[in-house]
C-alpha cells in the first residue's frame, strides 16, 4: 500500500486524479474542456439533510446516510 501511495503521489494530480503528464503539461500541449455536469442524487439528498440540520448542536457530529428506493416506492 505504501508503494501504491508513493506511485499515486508521483504520477497522479491531487486535484483531478489524472496523470500529471497530461493535466500539468505546459500550456498549449493539450486542449481541455468539461462535459455537461450530471447530478449525483445521493449527494444532493445528503447536502439537503446537512442544510436541514445545520443549526443542530454540533452538526459536524451528525452522520447523514442516504436512503435509496426504486422510483415511486416509499423510503420508509
Amino acid at each position: 500500500m505504501l508503494a501504491l501511495q508513493a506511485w499515486r503521489d508521483e504520477h497522479l494530480c491531487p486535484l483531478c486524479g489524472g496523470p500529471k503528464e497530461v493535466c500539468q503539461a505546459p500550456y498549449g500541449t493539450y486542449v481541455y474542456g468539461a462535459e455537461t455536469p450530471t447530478r449525483c442524487m445521493v449527494t444532493d439528498a445528503l447536502d439537503t439533510s446537512r442544510k436541514e440540520y445545520r443549526d443542530a448542536p454540533n452538526p459536524g457530529a451528525l452522520l447523514h446516510r442516504p436512503k435509496v428506493a426504486v422510483w415511486g416506492a416509499s423510503l420508509d
